[in-house]
């Protein structure tokens, strides 16, 4: 379809109301079925992330716990790398607070 460059009389426009409207065929039971659906399938995303959330958290605050053990006790050589992952996990851990703050 070629687009046309004729003005477009925008009173005639606004005066044309038929707008299409959106009918469903869908009875009352089963649009109760699919909303309940949709709220349970809803729920189960909000665990699966909340408990993602959960075993993130705590692989990372072991891996800190560890790393801060390393620290006080181990080698030159260990302080150096686990002073280097703490502080990484540091930083990850700011910049995931200021950047979440939308």
């Amino acid at each position: 379809m070629q687009p046309t460059n004729e003005p477009v009389d925008l009173d005639r426009v606004a005066q044309n109301r038929h707008f299409e409207t959106r009918e469903t065929h869908e009875s009352e039971a089963d649009a109760h079925a699919r909303r309940g659906r949709e709220a349970a399938l809803a729920e189960l995303e909000r665990r699966k992330v909340g408990w993602t959330f959960v075993f993130a958290l705590l692989l990372v605050a072991t891996t800190f716990v560890g790393c801060l053990y390393l620290f006080a006790t181990g080698s030159p050589d260990d302080k150096k790398w686990s002073a280097g992952l703490m502080s990484a996990m540091v930083s990850g851990l700011a910049g995931y607070l200021v950047g979440a703050r939308k």
